[in-house]
């Protein structure tokens, strides 16, 4: 029974992938932007210099870029939504930073969005609802 589980397990970890935070965004460089005429120049490890516009995937991922800015774009890691729907699912807003340095890397921020934990705290008088934060 345990070896099918872990079977199991690992057919879920390879068909829907690994969970956001463990893409390597920094295999990706901003060289160049153009908010005006939404492209950016991305630069990828193994792929060279690429011109990209808003609603492009980034190449070899499932992230797509949201917007491109004076100094930065956002991207999304766009997933597959697990079959049964009790499992969260978890989606993650990055931001690149156009690099500052000839040869530097690009500053990554990070930005994790999961639903708050709702919890139901009940008193002798009332009942409320109180988000955790």
């Amino acid at each position: 029974m345990k070896k099918f589980f872990k079977f199991a397990l690992g057919i879920c970890f390879f068909w829907y992938g690994s969970p956001a935070s463990s893409f390597d965004y920094e295999n990706y460089t901003v060289q160049a932007l153009a908010p005006l005429d939404g492209k950016v120049v991305i630069k990828h490890h193994t792929r060279g210099l690429q011109v990209l516009k808003t609603g492009d995937m980034l190449p070899d991922s499932n992230v797509k870029i949201l917007q491109i800015l004076n100094n930065h774009i956002v991207v999304k890691n766009i997933q597959k939504q697990p079959p049964d729907p009790s499992i969260a699912s978890q989606s993650e807003t990055v931001w690149i930073y156009k690099v500052t340095t000839p040869g530097g890397q690009s500053k990554v921020v990070r930005l994790s969005s999961k639903n708050p934990e709702t919890r139901l705290i009940q008193s002798p008088s009332n009942t409320t609802l109180e988000t955790k934060k």
